[in-house]
């Protein structure tokens, strides 16, 4: 089950609108929608959402990629857009 997922499970276990949980919480309803859409929200948002609903802590995966080769370079950043993608991450890269 993805944290999207999580997310509307347990606020619909507690019965309550994503208008509700954003105040309960002490963050904006659009964080709420976002979160439960997959979309990018601040962390802190995330963690209060999360500690609200009392589902444990998110994992954020972050990629740092420093190359010196470019065909590599470009490998990684396309490898990286997937699992960016993938778990709606920040990704980073550094070139050299």
């Amino acid at each position: 089950m993805s944290y999207a997922q999580k997310i509307y499970a347990a606020r619909k276990k507690k019965k309550i609108s994503q208008l509700e949980l954003a105040a309960r919480a002490g963050v904006q309803q659009t964080d709420v929608s976002n979160m439960e859409r997959g979309k990018p929200v601040s962390e802190a948002a995330q963690k209060k959402v999360m500690d609200y609903l009392e589902i444990g802590e998110l994992v954020t995966e972050s990629f740092k990629i420093v190359h010196t080769d470019s065909e590599q370079y470009a490998a990684d950043i396309a490898l990286a857009f997937v699992f960016g993608g993938l778990f709606g991450s920040v990704v980073m890269y550094i070139a050299l």
